[in-house]
């Protein structure tokens, strides 16, 4: 008996140990989309797992039990004006707050969420030579914009970016996307109580 009670609470303070190496230990993301296809894995405690594309579902849907949905459907009668609620109406001071607190928040958890190893291969291919520059050049100034913006929400490291004009038209390089999404789930769990706090204390939800 007492080697039972030994083995289960080895088994016990395993599990407590994998939980807290999975709370304290980063999680990943690995985005990449490569030869026109986009993957997504995640990596845990040196565990890669294929998150998309996933299992295709074989599964048929029933003609059958679609039109027995429908019927149901048809025979369920709408609420009567007595039986339906007005809606509260919110003030728009309520509004501007409720934007302005969940900005900074959300502002907050990207931070935490690091984005690192991007890597970005673009070619740019027009009608002719000139389409092609004038391409070039709009892609260049919009990716330059955006980048700007996205740096003030999103903490992210750049290893490869390549916007290529394609004026041969042979179409050497392909799209090519990659990046690594990782963050603490503790750190993560800690900023979302916090989040709920404010805002039941804000009175805003």
């Amino acid at each position: 008996m007492g080697t039972f009670w030994m083995i289960l609470g080895y088994l016990v303070l395993g599990l407590i140990a994998l939980v807290l190496a999975f709370l304290f230990f980063p999680v990943c993301l690995l985005v990449e989309f490569k030869q026109e296809q986009f993957t997504v894995k995640l990596r845990v405690l040196g565990l890669t797992v294929s998150l998309y594309p996933g299992r295709k579902n074989t599964a048929k849907h029933s003609p059958k039990a679609e039109k027995t949905v429908e019927k149901d459907t048809e025979q369920q009668s709408p609420l009567t004006p007595a039986e339906s609620h007005p809606k509260k109406k919110i003030a728009l001071s309520d509004w501007v707050q409720f934007v302005s607190t969940v900005g900074g928040l959300m502002r907050m958890v990207l931070k935490l969420i690091q984005i690192r190893d991007i890597r970005i291969i673009y070619p740019i291919r027009g009608e002719d030579a000139a389409q092609t520059a004038i391409r070039y050049g709009q892609v260049h100034a919009y990716f330059g914009s955006a980048l700007g913006v996205l740096r003030n929400f999103l903490n992210m490291r750049f290893k490869q970016v390549d916007i290529l004009p394609d004026f041969n038209g042979d179409c050497k390089y392909q799209r090519y996307f990659y990046c690594k999404i990782q963050a603490i789930p503790f750190i993560i769990i800690i900023v979302a109580l916090y989040a709920l706090t404010r805002l039941k204390g804000e009175k805003l939800i």
